[in-house]
């Protein structure tokens, strides 16, 4: 494809997302004009379709010469983003490499927690759309994309104007001209699969370590992590990593950031500094939106290439902050170091009984059982007297390397219903998390 051709179709696309007017119909009879002939008749694919859509997105926001405040920029990516039509079609290539792209507002608070300045050389080494590049609203002249899949590289060198190389970014440090050296790092690796291995639940990890190897000393590092990766759960790569960077804050962030991208995956913003970890302090915590995340980093968020603690003037007013920010929770701690549901103040009307459930410190992996699919049961509760599904389940690869949410309340069925065994332990499961 022509590149003049390629960025002609995306300013189209981008004049509709502009005025919040893009719908699938119009990305539909676009790419039909296009690519002369249907996605049915083999002329292009939906997942083509989508990378075009967000590249579009990407190149508005990269050729729009207006200037906004912080504050008024991101509502401005939030209304646009909304205004989006939602992903609702999956390739299996799309599976395998865990394309996923950040939406445009969380890149946006990504680059925020950067503390980006007009010199730095940035690294984005799976680049995807290039959407975390893009998002601040800034002429960038120093940086390197990196993107495997050889479709988004097109897209981003129509964006960009600027050739992509096509490393494999678990190798980035490895592979990257020697020349390169970034001041800043901003990446949002496959979660749970890699080139030439399909299931592979550490494989973030092991794209966030190379990455840090070549970043710059007092340089920063933002990446979009799964929440499996903690020192509890892949300790050994979490204190390699911290051989290499020092960690200074994770936050968790919701699902409901990727509802348009076609999912509902947690993740957690890992901001890492490489600077000596002389005393230097580890924040955690809980964010309920983007706007509120954009609130809370000049409070907490430690100044870059220093080892000293953030500008924050009181930790118990951040604590509470946060609190007051995150989704509300019923949840009550026990001397096991489990947690389990409080029931609802509201009595219980005979026949009826909440769900019993334990709430695992430590969830289940479900193991793949195809280049695709895993084995799926539930991974973060136990039901004692719940009876397992009578047929095999299975998820995503991707969907099963994601840490899934600690219930908040347990719903009140019919005693019959777990009595008898009606509805199985995923069929029940479902109901909790829904509550």
């Amino acid at each position: 494809m022509a590149q003049k051709s390629l960025t002609q179709l995306l300013d189209h696309l981008g004049a509709f997302i502009a005025e919040g007017k893009l719908t699938t119909r119009e990305v539909s009879q676009s790419m039909a004009a296009h690519y002369g002939g249907t996605d049915a008749s083999g002329a292009w694919s939906w997942r083509m379709a989508y990378d075009l859509m967000e590249g579009a997105f990407v190149r508005h926001v990269v050729t729009d010469k207006r200037l906004r405040p912080r504050a008024a920029h991101l509502q401005h990516l939030l209304e646009l983003a909304s205004a989006l039509p939602t992903q609702t079609r999956r390739s299996e290539d799309q599976i395998r490499l865990q394309q996923f792209s950040t939406p445009l507002p969380y890149a946006f608070a990504a680059a925020m927690a950067a503390d980006l300045s007009d010199t730095d050389i940035i690294l984005e080494p799976s680049a995807g759309t290039g959407a975390m590049l893009a998002a601040p609203n800034a002429r960038r002249t120093q940086f390197h994309l990196n993107e495997i899949d050889p479709f988004r590289a097109e897209i981003l060198t129509a964006i960009y104007g600027r050739e992509v190389t096509a490393f494999d970014g678990e190798h980035i440090d490895d592979l990257l001209d020697g020349s390169i050296a970034p001041d800043v790092v901003l990446m949002n690796p496959p979660f749970s699969s890699s080139k030439d291995r399909s299931a592979d639940p550490h494989i973030a990890a092991k794209h966030i370590i190379s990455a840090a190897k070549r970043l710059k000393d007092g340089g920063r590092l933002v990446a979009i992590m799964p929440m499996g990766f903690t020192t509890a759960r892949q300790s050994k790569l979490w204190e390699r990593l911290s051989t290499i960077v020092t960690p200074r804050m994770a936050l968790k962030m919701p699902g409901q950031i990727y509802r348009k991208q076609g999912t509902s995956v947690e993740t957690q913003l890992l901001i890492c500094d490489k600077v000596p970890a002389d005393n230097v302090e580890f924040f955690k915590g809980n964010v309920s939106s983007i706007p509120t995340l954009l609130d809370l980093l000049p409070d907490e968020l430690p100044p870059r290439g220093s080892s000293k603690p953030s500008r924050r003037t009181s930790r118990t007013a951040t604590a509470t902050k946060i609190a007051q920010n995150a989704p509300p929770s019923a949840m009550v701690s026990r001397s096991d170091d489990k947690t389990v549901p409080q029931g609802r103040s509201a009595s219980v009307p005979n026949g009826m009984a909440p769900i019993a459930f334990d709430i695992l410190e430590t969830p289940r992996e479900n193991a793949p059982v195809s280049d695709v699919y895993a084995s799926y049961a539930p991974q973060r509760i136990t039901m004692k007297d719940a009876k397992p599904h009578p047929t095999a389940l299975v998820e995503s690869i991707a969907m099963a390397s994601v840490v899934p949410p600690a219930p908040a309340a347990a719903p009140v069925l019919p005693k019959k219903i777990t009595e008898t065994g009606l509805l199985s332990d995923a069929q029940l499961e479902t109901i909790i998390m829904a509550e």
